[in-house]
C-alpha cells in the first residue's frame, strides 16, 4: 500500500506581539491519528531574527532545521514521529531574543506502507535578489514506488500557489510569513514538481524543502532449508543426523530435533511458525503439537 496523506491541522499556536519571553507551545495531533501512522509537523515562526530557535518535542525526530538565516525570519522546523495510539499534544519550545510575532503549526497524518523516518531532500535555497513571482521547486529522485513528497515554501505577505506538478494543497497562510504546504504521491524515479508562484511577489525572505516519506521495504519470507538433529545435547553440542535438506529416519517414539532456516527481507513483524508433517502416500498435512 502506498504512503497516503490523510489529515492536516493548521493552528496559530501563539500571537506573540513581539514578546521576547520563550514559550512552550502545544501542537495538537491531526484528527484520527492512530498507532502506526506517521505524524509530521511543520512549525513556522515569524520573529525579529535575534538568535531564533524552534525546539524538537520529546519523542519526535528532526527532519531538517530549515531555518532561514538571511534576515532572521521566517524560521521553520519539521519533525516527525510514528504514532503509538492515543498520542497527546507535542510541546515545542520557541524563542527569539528580538521578539516573537507569531508561530504556526501544520500537523499531518500519513497512512499506508510508509517508512518510519522521512528523508529531507532539499533544505534552504538561496532567495532571489530583489523580488520574484516564481521559484523552481527542485527536481528529486525517488527510490521507492508510492513515495510521498511534501513541499514547503515561505515568503513575505504573498499568496502562494503550488507547483503545477503537485496535485493537492495541505495548508497555507498569507501574512508575515506567508507559507504553503502541498503533497504529491509519486512513482519511483525522477520527479519534476515545477515552479512555485507568488502574488504579487516574493522578497528575499524565503525557504523551501522537499521531504520524502518513502514506502517501507517489501517484506518476504523464504524457507531456505531444514536439518535433522539428534536429541543428545544442548543447542551447541547436539549432533546432526544428516546434512541440510537431507531426509533422516526416526524410530517410532524416538525424540528428534529439526532446525529450519528462514530468510527474511525487509523488517517482518515477530510471529510464530507452525510445523506440519504428512505420512508417505497421504496428501493431508497434520500439525506437530
Amino acid at each position: 500500500m502506498a504512503v497516503v496523506f490523510a489529515n492536516a491541522t493548521k493552528t496559530l499556536e501563539y500571537d506573540g506581539g513581539g514578546s521576547t519571553t520563550p514559550q512552550n507551545l502545544p501542537v495538537s495531533p491531526p484528527a484520527s491519528l492512530a498507532a502506526g501512522n506517521l505524524w509530521i509537523v511543520f512549525m513556522v515562526m515569524d520573529g525579529g531574527g535575534g538568535s531564533p530557535s524552534i525546539g524538537v518535542p520529546s519523542g519526535f525526530t528532526a527532519i531538517s532545521p530549515l531555518q532561514v538565516a538571511a534576515s532572521g525570519f521566517p524560521q521553520v522546523r519539521a519533525f516527525s514521529k510514528v504514532a503509538v495510539g492515543g498520542d497527546g499534544d507535542a510541546t515545542v519550545s520557541v524563542s527569539d531574543s528580538a521578539g516573537i510575532w507569531g508561530v504556526w503549526s501544520d500537523s499531518q497524518r500519513f497512512t499506508g506502507n510508509h517508512a518510519t523516518t522521512p528523508i529531507d531532500v532539499v533544505g534552504n535555497i538561496t532567495p532571489p535578489s530583489g523580488s520574484a513571482t516564481t521559484i523552481d521547486a527542485p527536481d528529486v529522485t525517488v527510490a521507492a514506488n508510492g513515495s510521498l513528497a511534501l513541499l514547503w515554501a515561505g515568503a513575505s505577505n504573498a499568496t502562494i500557489t503550488r507547483p503545477s506538478g503537485v496535485t493537492a494543497d495541505i495548508n497555507s497562510n498569507v501574512g508575515f510569513p506567508s507559507w504553503k504546504t502541498a503533497y504529491q504521491a509519486v512513482d519511483a524515479g525522477s520527479y519534476t514538481p515545477g515552479n512555485w508562484t507568488f502574488s504579487p511577489t516574493i522578497d528575499g525572505r524565503m525557504a523551501q524543502t522537499i521531504i520524502i516519506a518513502p514506502a517501507a521495504a517489501a517484506v518476504s519470507l523464504e524457507q531456505e532449508g531444514a536439518r535433522h538433529r539428534r536429541d543428545d545435547g544442548t543447542e551447541a553440542t547436539a549432533t546432526w543426523k544428516a546434512a541440510q535438506d537431507v531426509n533422516a529416519t526416526l524410530i517410532p517414539g524416538q525424540v528428534g530435533r529439526l532446525r529450519v532456516l528462514i530468510n527474511a527481507t525487509g523488517d517482518p513483524v515477530s510471529k510464530r511458525f507452525k510445523l506440519q508433517y504428512r505420512e508417505v502416500g497421504d496428501s493431508t498435512w497434520k500439525d506437530v503439537n
